[in-house]
């Protein structure tokens, strides 16, 4: 029983990165610029932001 409700639960995680953009690039239509801080949701590009705590709050809100 416990087994089975761990792994229910894992289809609900969701994996958040923040990293720093190595390069200027559009991808599925987020727009960064080199240097920026980045945010991807389950290895997604999702947010770009030119400080930590936006990037960090923007990809929480998605």
């Amino acid at each position: 029983q416990v087994v089975q409700e761990m792994e229910a639960a894992l289809e609900e995680v969701q994996t958040g990165e923040i990293t720093t953009a190595t390069r200027t690039v559009e991808i599925d239509g987020v727009k960064v610029k080199e240097g920026q801080i980045i945010g991807m949701l389950n290895g997604k590009l999702m947010v770009s932001a030119p400080e930590l705590e936006e990037a960090c709050i923007s990809l929480l809100r998605k």
